[in-house]
């Protein structure tokens, strides 16, 4: 049972980071630090700066 767990948790936190960086790659490059220092959809700023935002 607590395989199971730990299992469960670190897809739910895989599916988190998912949702993170898909709701970062909107942002351009000059609004790139500023949308995901604002955006609620975002907290994970500097992961959604260099992730996305530096590589598109």
């Amino acid at each position: 049972m607590a395989k199971f767990l730990k299992l469960f948790y670190v897809m739910v936190f895989f599916f988190s980071l998912f949702i993170l960086m898909t709701n970062c790659d909107t942002c351009d490059d000059k609004e790139c630090i500023i949308r995901c220092q604002t955006d609620s959809d975002c907290p994970l700023f500097m992961f959604c700066y260099h992730q996305i935002c530096h590589h598109s």
